[in-house]
C-alpha cells in the first residue's frame, strides 16, 4: 500500500475514500489518503518563455462588460498547473499585478490596478495576455496611428505577477513570476517587441518563507 500511512488505520482501508471524511477532503487522482494538496508538489509552467509581441489592434472587455479599443504590443502565455506531474482542472485562479512602465527612459505611473480570474481546464491550463494598451477609436486610421506610436518609442514594461490558486480540495498555493515586454535590447538599441517571462515559483502562503 504505497499511499498508506501506517500510523493512521483509516488510510489502510483500500475501500475507503479520503479517510472517510468526504465532506472536507477531496482525492483528485485516486492516490491521496486525504491530506489534500501540498504546495511542494505543485508546479506551474508558462509557455512560451519568450515570444514576439508586435503592436496590433486590441479590444478589452472591462469587469463591468464595457469595451475599450486601442493598440499595443501584446502576446499570450499559456500556463499549466500540475500536482505530482499531473494537470489539474477546476483550480480557481486569481491574479494581481504590479507594473513598472518606462517610455523613452522615463518611468510612467499607471493608475489602473490590473487583476484577473479564471479556472484551469484542458489538463490544468489557463491563459493570460500580457501587453501594453493605448486607447484609440478603433478605426483603421486610429489603429495605424497607435501602431506607429508604439514603434516610435523605446518602451519597457516589467510586470510582477502573483497568482493565487485554490484547488478543488480547498488548498491555496501562490506562484510569482516576472514578465518583461520591451523593444529595447541589452545594448539599448530599439528592436521589435518581445515578451520574456521567468518560470513561476510556487509557495505555500500559510508558511513563512525564508
Amino acid at each position: 500500500m504505497p499511499y498508506a500511512e501506517f500510523s493512521d488505520p483509516q488510510s489502510l482501508n483500500l475501500y475507503s475514500y479520503v479517510r472517510n471524511i468526504p465532506t472536507t477532503k477531496v482525492d483528485t487522482d485516486g492516490h491521496c489518503a486525504g491530506d489534500g494538496t501540498n504546495c511542494k508538489n505543485v508546479t506551474v509552467t508558462g509557455d512560451p518563455p519568450e515570444q514576439k509581441a508586435p503592436p496590433t489592434a486590441i479590444t478589452v472587455t472591462n469587469p463591468d462588460k464595457s469595451v475599450r479599443t486601442g493598440t499595443g504590443p501584446i502576446a499570450r502565455i499559456t500556463y499549466t498547473v500540475k500536482v505530482n506531474g499531473k494537470g489539474v482542472d477546476g483550480v480557481k485562479i486569481t491574479e494581481t499585478n504590479k507594473d513598472k512602465l518606462t517610455i523613452n527612459g522615463k518611468i510612467v505611473n499607471q493608475s489602473e490596478k490590473i487583476e484577473g480570474s479564471g479556472t484551469t481546464k484542458d489538463g490544468g491550463k489557463f491563459g493570460d495576455d500580457v501587453g501594453l494598451f493605448r486607447p484609440s477609436d478603433g478605426s483603421a486610421k486610429g489603429t495605424a496611428e497607435g501602431i506607429k506610436f508604439w514603434n516610435s518609442v523605446k518602451t519597457e514594461k516589467v510586470n510582477e505577477q502573483t497568482v493565487t490558486m485554490t484547488f478543488p480540495d480547498g488548498k491555496t498555493c501562490t506562484c510569482t513570476e516576472t514578465r518583461t515586454i520591451t523593444n529595447v535590447d541589452s545594448q539599448g538599441n530599439q528592436t521589435g517587441y518581445t515578451l520574456k517571462t521567468t518560470q513561476p515559483v510556487v509557495q505555500d502562503p500559510t508558511k513563512k518563507q525564508p
